[in-house]
């Protein structure tokens, strides 16, 4: 369960960046996470919930921004949606292809009241 040490990273990322006013507190977290990282959305969550206690980010909500797996056809340049891993240009039949999106993984935002 990689979710864990990805929560603990996050809630580092948080406390680091985040400077708190007596009385304010983070509300929510956004990460952003490419369908290849393998992260599971319910799985994450809970990771974060659980590192965040006794931690600036305690009650705060995450939330998961998934990315699909986007490559593009060296050959053709057509960019398109690769569906259970199958890296073949759907135009040309390339396998010549380069990643577009799928491997993401950062915080987008921090809310805090």
């Amino acid at each position: 369960m990689h979710e864990l040490s990805i929560a603990q990273s996050i809630i580092n990322i948080v406390e680091e960046s985040v400077c708190l006013q007596p009385g304010e507190r983070v509300l929510t977290v956004e990460m952003v996470a490419g369908e290849l990282t393998g992260i599971v959305t319910e799985t994450m969550e809970f990771c974060f919930e659980f590192a965040a206690k006794d931690t600036v980010a305690q009650g705060a909500r995450l939330t998961v921004e998934t990315v699909p797996v986007m490559g593009r056809c060296k050959d053709c340049g057509r960019e398109f949606a690769v569906e259970n891993y199958n890296f073949v240009c759907p135009d040309c039949e390339s396998t010549r292809i380069d990643m577009v999106s799928g491997t993401e993984l950062y915080v987008k935002q921090v809310e805090v009241e």
